[in-house]
């Protein structure tokens, strides 16, 4: 157990340098080191599954996030709205009941509930988001890949890889190695695909290998085609302005597919349909059976 939690902990501090993922001490946002001893009364703990149950209570989200704006209107009675600077503050005070929510994307948030299952869990979703690869305008590309999506979705498989890599945190897994294909050999092309890799758990780097429910997509998309992947890494801010310089064929992890990028690039079928998810805390820890 201490191996995990050592193992996910570091993979989760990896992912703090970035505002979406940053999608592991308690911190309240522009507190520093000093809320550490805060000696404030911790809240109440009730369950939570739903907007009318967010009613009155404390609620934490990442510094620069949309989860706030998006959510206000949904829900106008929340007490207060706490900022944090990292995800793990933020979680380590929905633990000791400084707030009783915390608002992220559907991944992170069942990636934390895994981590601590007695816990936290995953409450509700409040906003669809989903997760793409993007292509330059008018790519080809876009359409052979979006069709084995399809053919991943339809057979289960995509649902496979979110258990795999967004609700476990087991460290033996690896990206699968297919071999169901006696005619592969990549001569297809290769697929230059950039992405940051400091975004668990969709893509991040771990053991020297690069990881991830993005990276076990990719790769699995690129071996029904016949195709090779040459990784690039790059700050997620750079992905698009890349992929339109022709720096990439394709570009991803953690994308969300927004009106404003789909005038700049086309976006294949998604393969992450989650959305903007507030994580909550049990009342008492859950009685192991």
């Amino acid at each position: 157990m201490f191996i995990k939690k050592t193992f996910l902990s570091c993979l989760l501090l990896g992912a703090a340098t970035l505002t979406s993922l940053t999608s592991c001490n308690d911190q309240e946002g522009s507190g520093g080191l000093t809320s550490l001893f805060s000696t404030e009364e911790p809240a109440a703990p009730v369950e939570i599954h739903s907007l009318a149950d967010l009613e009155g209570k404390r609620v934490g989200a990442l510094t620069g996030g949309m989860f706030p704006t998006v959510l206000k209107p949904l829900q106008p009675g929340i007490a207060e709205y706490r900022d944090y600077n990292y995800t793990q503050l933020m979680m380590q005070a929905l633990r000791k009941g400084r707030i009783d929510a915390v608002l992220e994307d559907e991944p992170i948030a069942l990636l934390w509930s895994a981590y601590y299952p007695e816990e936290l869990y995953l409450a509700f979703t409040y906003a669809d988001d989903h997760y793409s690869f993007a292509t330059r305008k008018g790519d080809p590309l876009n359409a052979a890949i979006s069709a084995v999506i399809q053919q991943l979705e339809a057979s289960g498989e995509l649902e496979q890889f979110k258990d795999k890599w967004c609700k476990s945190i087991d460290q033996s897994r690896r990206i699968t190695q297919w071999t169901h294909k006696e005619d592969y050999d990549g001569s297809a092309g290769t697929i230059r695909y950039a992405t940051d890799v400091s975004q668990v758990p969709m893509a991040y780097q771990a053991y020297n290998e690069l990881m991830g429910m993005d990276i076990e997509v990719l790769n699995r998309v690129a071996y029904e085609l016949n195709m090779k992947v040459e990784y690039i890494k790059m700050n997620f801010a750079e992905l698009l302005d890349a992929l339109q310089a022709g720096k990439a064929d394709l570009v991803g992890g953690c994308l969300s597919v927004t009106p404003e990028r789909q005038q700049k690039v086309d976006f294949v079928h998604p393969y992450y349909k989650g959305g903007m998810a507030v994580l909550a805390r049990y009342p008492k820890k859950k009685e192991k059976e």
